[in-house]
């Protein structure tokens, strides 16, 4: 009896596997998404990139807190690389700064906000530039990681 249900566990597996790829839906494949705490990390401040403690980028998603226990930020990286959206939060829990990554370069909608929650600023990027500023501009004052939000400007 238990080997009939280990054969039909195994059966059942691979056949949502089998379903999966022919139905078009993506396989999963790789590493499950791990949740990495800001001491376990390696950060590279000069590339922006991120490993574990063995030197292995990290693939996943990287918290740290503010002293109180609550989520001061949190970060997405595929293989050592900012991928995805990167959040700041105040320590009142709201939401301060949102922004999106791709391949460890700004793309995508930033946004940040003020200490009540409303937004203040929003720019769309295109591969690490701002297409609305002067690309003199853009060289100045280009985010230099998940949490520099750039300077107001008057208008």
């Amino acid at each position: 009896m238990r080997a009939f249900s280990a054969l039909l566990l195994i059966f059942a597996f691979v056949s949502s596997a089998f379903a999966a790829e022919t139905s078009g839906a993506p396989a999963k494949t790789g590493p499950v998404e791990q949740i990495y705490l800001e001491s376990e990390v390696v950060f590279d401040s000069v590339e922006h990139t991120a490993y574990d403690r063995d030197g292995i980028p990290i693939s996943g998603t990287i918290q740290g807190f503010f002293s109180n226990g609550r989520l001061a930020w949190e970060t997405q990286w595929v293989e050592g690389k900012l991928h995805g959206v990167t959040r700041n939060y105040y320590e009142n829990r709201k939401l301060k700064e949102e922004t999106t990554w791709v391949n460890g370069k700004l793309h995508g909608p930033a946004r940040w906000y003020d200490e009540q929650g409303n937004l203040r600023r929003e720019i769309v990027y295109e591969n690490d530039k701002d297409p609305s500023a002067p690309a003199e501009v853009q060289e100045q004052d280009a985010p230099a990681g998940p949490d520099k939000a750039p300077e107001e400007k008057p208008q």
